[in-house]
């Protein structure tokens, strides 16, 4: 997925976002724009690296680092190893689904 089809898609999520706070919808209408964000929410969340140049920037900048930190034998500069897959849509969606998942069955 490309910049343009990320920002096009998340632009009409927040649109349906949006629609979905009107009271004076019809149990089908809202059924149809709920099924329509979940979709969309998939989407969004199914790119492995995140989207603009800023993220992928901070992303690699902390791989670098936390690689010179194992290199040169520092653990506390290592940990930015721990922070770089907070950067993937997809595996932020997978932990926040199974959190759900979860705390659903409690």
């Amino acid at each position: 997925m490309d910049r343009d089809q990320y920002h096009q898609i998340k632009k009409t999520s927040d649109l349906v976002k949006k629609a979905l706070q009107n009271d004076n919808l019809s149990v089908d209408e809202r059924q149809r724009l709920e099924i329509s964000q979940a979709q969309m929410s998939g989407y969004l969340c199914s790119t492995w690296l995140p989207v603009g140049i800023g993220r992928k920037s901070v992303m690699v900048a902390l791989l670098i680092i936390g690689i010179y930190g194992v290199v040169i034998d520092k653990p506390i500069i290592a940990v930015c190893w721990l922070l770089v897959p907070l950067f993937s849509p997809r595996l932020v969606g997978e932990f926040l689904l199974m959190i759900g998942t979860i705390k659903s069955t409690r």
